[in-house]
């Protein structure tokens, strides 16, 4: 009995014939058109028919998608299609047991495409709205520490995405700050996602907060939390190796003055010293605790308190000027 294919991978039918379209011994001919799995059109593809005892028989499809080899009757094959932006499709038919009069067997193969998605936009100065030069980078969910994709794009860019899941996309350029992004490609409903990234030029006096850096209760040890958002910082710092950034350490107003006072010094003292360790120029850093005098919110609420406790970095002067 034949196998039905799950999953519509092929479907087949079966007519009866008088001659196979090739000049061989076979008695059985397998005639098959090669589709893209998404669109349901012909497409271009290379076919590896394989039965026991016998050579491998490599075929070309036509402009049609059409291809035609003779098989030996009553027996086991093996058929691999590829074609270029679409994943192999491997699989096994039994042709035993077929009936005398079934000379012909039509096969219809569907590739799935490699590409699920396009992301595309356009990455601009938010000053001027002008194009700018930018890295790519891609990290997919199943590992964040490798990246997946790297690319320089001018003012626009174009990336095809090949698996399901969450994206983590990274856009930098000198003299900007880098933005993050997230994407999740669930299904492959939607072919292009559109997303433009408007980056925010270096200037003086810039402060920026350091999101998702943590350290241990009442002390300035890093927790290995931060490590990752640390790196993306002295990555920046490097790129833009030129200037010098304060890192400014705030705290709430809970406990002595200068208990606080010490400990955001302390805490980004800690910092400095990470992205010193990561490649950063000492002499492109300025280490300054403020303790809890420069509050950005309410010290009389939970929220308010840890609003308060946090870390920027400032851009302070240009060494070359």
């Amino acid at each position: 009995m034949i196998p039905f294919l799950l999953l519509c991978l092929a479907d087949f039918s079966f007519v009866s014939a008088q001659q196979n379209l090739f000049d061989t011994p076979s008695e059985l001919t397998l005639i098959g058109t090669v589709y893209d799995g998404d669109t349901r059109k012909p497409i271009t593809a290379s076919v590896v028919v394989e039965v026991k005892n016998f050579d491998p028989l490599s075929v070309e499809t036509d402009g049609t998608g059409r291809f035609a080899v003779g098989v030996p009757s009553h027996s086991l094959c093996s058929i691999k299609a590829t074609a270029e932006g679409f994943e192999p499709l491997y699989h096994k038919y039994s042709f035993q047991g077929l009936k005398q009069l079934d000379s012909i067997m039509r096969l219809n193969l569907y590739l799935i495409p490699v590409e699920k998605v396009r992301l595309e936009g356009e990455m601009l100065s938010s000053k001027d709205n002008l194009p700018l030069t930018c890295q790519l980078k891609v990290h997919r969910n199943s590992d964040f520490s490798s990246q997946d994709s790297y690319q320089v794009c001018t003012g626009s860019y174009s990336k095809a995405l090949t698996e399901l899941g969450w994206y983590i996309l990274e856009v930098s350029s000198p003299g900007f700050l880098p933005v993050s992004d997230t994407v999740w490609v669930m299904n492959c409903n939607r072919r292009t996602i559109r997303k433009s990234y408007h980056l925010k030029p270096v200037e003086m006096g810039l402060t920026v907060q350091l999101k998702n850096v943590y350290f241990n209760f009442g002390k300035a040890t890093l927790a290995p939390e931060s490590y990752g958002e640390l790196d993306k910082v002295a990555e920046f710092f490097m790129q833009n190796h030129s200037l010098q950034f304060e890192i400014a350490g705030h705290t709430d107003s809970e406990g002595p003055d200068d208990y606080n006072l010490y400990l955001s010094q302390e805490r980004a003292q800690a910092i400095a010293d990470y992205l010193k360790s990561k490649g950063v120029d000492s002499s492109q850093l300025i280490v300054h605790g403020y303790g809890e005098s420069k509050p950005i919110d309410s010290n009389l609420t939970s929220l308010g308190k840890l609003n308060n406790r946090r870390v920027e970095f400032i851009v302070a002067s240009n060494m070359r000027q």
